[in-house]
């Protein structure tokens, strides 16, 4: 998790704790996650089920 502005940041295992915490010294941070490793941190749009 980056705040855009400030470059301050907090590493998580996930974007919604790192987030609290950044917020909890930044409150008006302006969020970015950035995953390491593979795969994208959040999916938009639909995805439908495998079928059986």
């Amino acid at each position: 998790m980056n705040a855009i502005e400030t470059g301050e940041f907090e590493i998580g295992d996930d974007s919604l704790s790192a987030a609290d915490r950044l917020f909890q010294r930044l409150p008006d941070a302006q969020p970015w996650c950035v995953r390491i490793g593979t795969g994208p941190v959040h999916r938009l749009g639909f995805h439908a089920p495998a079928e059986a």
